[in-house]
């Protein structure tokens, strides 16, 4: 159950702030900021279908719920959502709306980064109004938003995954010593090394040629036609 409504209109994950974000961002001229609505919505939506965390979890909003059967309304309400969420993007895409750029590549995974920001702010004010309980803040088995405060016990290959770039002493309390995972800091690195392999897998498919020319240039490889030149 959800006491105060509000909480599940706010900035409660990536794909919620996604939700929130991409009206204003479809109109937006700021190709960077379009180049993150593209990519996080393309690929969010992929990736909870190929692992639809909230949807197979047994705890709903930090309380524990039960299996949960394929049509119950919340459950379709996740598909719905993150399908949504693929197809717009992938549409403006399809209908060349919009052109991704290697040049800007770099810059999603950090948006990335201050979006997750944002929701650790988001979570301080809920807990602040009491809209969440004071208890779940910092529990990784709780709300725990977008994994900002860790991997729940019940997940431990995807922290397998993501604990590969995370140096020990950002899962330990700085002053007691005890497992805590610093929030939102964890996550940076993991960010931005699987952010910037999704992101490059996208400028393969939607900036193809100019991607070459780029890493042709970094790895000092010169193209066919400059070869016969020289």
């Amino acid at each position: 159950t959800v006491e105060h409504i509000f909480t599940k209109v706010s900035f409660e994950n990536i794909c919620a702030g996604s939700t929130l974000l991409f009206p204003f961002l479809y109109f937006t001229k700021n190709k960077t900021l379009k180049d993150y609505m593209i990519m996080v919505g393309m690929a969010s939506g992929i990736i909870t279908f190929i692992f639809p965390v909230d949807a197979m979890s047994d705890y709903f909003n930090g309380g524990y719920l039960g299996a949960r059967s394929a049509f119950n309304l919340e459950v379709m309400r996740f598909y719905l959502a993150h399908f949504l969420l693929f197809l717009v993007p992938f549409l403006m895409m399809h209908y060349q709306m919009h052109e991704l750029s290697i040049h800007r590549a770099y810059r999603a995974p950090l948006l990335l980064i201050l979006v997750l920001v944002i929701i650790f702010i988001n979570e301080l004010v809920l807990t602040a109004l009491d809209w969440v309980p004071k208890n779940d803040l910092y529990d990784p088995s709780k709300r725990n938003p977008s994994f900002i405060f860790g991997v729940r016990g019940d997940l431990t290959g995807l922290g397998v995954f993501l604990g590969i770039f995370v140096p020990m002493f950002m899962r330990v309390h700085p002053l007691t010593g005890a497992s805590f995972y610093w929030p939102v800091i964890w996550l940076v690195i993991p960010a931005l090394v699987y952010g910037g392999l999704i992101v490059l897998i996208f400028m393969f498919i939607y900036d193809n040629q100019e991607t070459k020319v780029f890493f042709s240039k970094i790895l000092g490889v010169r193209s066919g036609e400059d070869a016969k030149i020289s």
